[in-house]
């Protein structure tokens, strides 16, 4: 069982996910989600090889904007905590 979870820990994951932040103001939406990818490229457990940011769309009075990530996520542990810390509205594992 030991051996196990050692290769859990080791195994890198090549993955895209999308984030997604509601709001308003557009400016506080826009900076809202620079500011979540920013914190996200600090950890150095996940590695962001590329951030695709949506332009602000306005949908019943509130702003919506996205983010697709290509990143590396530094085992299968973190893969699950980054998913409960950042609630990707979609994660496909490459």
């Amino acid at each position: 069982m030991p051996e196990e979870k050692l290769i859990a820990e080791q195994t890198h994951i090549r993955c895209k996910t999308i984030i997604e932040v509601l709001g308003k103001p557009k400016g506080h939406v826009e900076d809202s989600i620079r500011d979540y990818v920013e914190k996200i490229k600090k950890d150095p457990e996940l590695i962001v090889m590329n951030a695709d940011f949506s332009e602000a769309a306005e949908k019943s009075g509130l702003w919506a904007v996205f983010v697709e990530l290509d990143m590396v996520i530094k085992g299968i542990p973190k893969l699950i905590s980054f998913c409960f810390d950042y609630m990707p509205s979609s994660i496909e594992i490459t």
